[in-house]
């Protein structure tokens, strides 16, 4: 612990110090809330996991009799209908953007998404994708650390 602060302190300036602590302080003061509704969050947690369950089953048994682009359709399709009353319930001007572009390119990288998932899920065990769903968020996690740690690097 002694070397990491002495590296901090020494290869970092003082602005660099104090953003990093800036960060802690908001992570803390994120972090500090009542902690009385344990019970929520873990029921929240097992819905999101046996719904998770409940769709990779779907789409095997579903990409058995039907092509995969036809089950992504279905799926996106069910999504939007549930997304839609939050969508509307603030009037058009809600949906108003500048960066059309960006949203564009964001629905095509997730329509690409499914359509590789789902044609995987055709060829692999649930327990597999199951796994590599766990993983992804994992991964996410690292991937956010570097970039974090690359940005302040950088300043």
């Amino acid at each position: 612990w002694n070397s990491d602060y002495d590296y901090w302190r020494t290869n970092l300036t003082i602005k660099q110090q104090l953003r990093i602590l800036n960060f802690a302080n908001i992570y803390l003061k994120a972090t500090e809330r009542d902690d009385t509704n344990h019970l929520a969050g873990i029921l929240l947690m097992l819905l999101n996991a046996l719904s998770i369950a409940i769709l990779y089953v779907s789409i095997k048994e579903l990409t058995q009799d039907l092509s995969s682009n036809l089950v992504v359709f279905i799926y996106k399709f069910a999504v939007l209908l549930m997304i839609l009353p939050w969508c509307f319930a603030g009037g058009l001007k809600t949906l108003k953007t500048t960066k059309i572009w960006l949203h564009a390119s964001r629905g095509f990288l997730s329509i690409c998404g499914s359509l590789c998932l789902f044609y995987a899920i055709k060829f692999i065990d649930l327990t597999d994708i199951t796994a590599m769903g766990y993983i992804e968020q994992v991964i996410l996690v690292i991937i956010g650390m570097v970039t974090v740690f690359i940005r302040l690097k950088q300043k």
